[in-house]
């Protein structure tokens, strides 16, 4: 799959776990997100942010902290994330995702 159709099925998945406010579904849906080795999922983030809660992203870049494959794309994606998300928790955790990718 490339890299466009990969970010457009994230945001199709979301779009179904948050639209139905199906609270397993999103919860499943977070915790499959924050499994992830892809950097199509930070990539997504920045789109993603009005769809879900601010813990959830920071909990999202806490499982690309630790399962990330660690790639210069990644890290990219971590600072464009950095810029999106102006709240201190989200930053911190970004800052310490890319840092775990240096």
């Amino acid at each position: 799959m490339n890299t466009l159709t990969e970010t457009s099925s994230i945001k199709q998945i979301v779009d179904l776990a948050t639209q139905e406010q199906n609270k397993p579904m999103r919860n499943l849906v977070i915790t499959a997100l924050s499994n992830t080795q892809t950097t199509v999922v930070a990539k997504a983030l920045t789109t993603l942010g009005t769809k879900l809660t601010k813990n959830e992203i920071t909990e999202i870049i806490y499982g690309l902290a630790i399962n990330g494959a660690p790639t210069t794309d990644l890290i990219h994606e971590l600072k464009k994330v950095y810029v999106a998300f102006p709240e201190e928790h989200v930053r911190a955790q970004t800052l310490l995702a890319i840092g775990s990718q240096l």
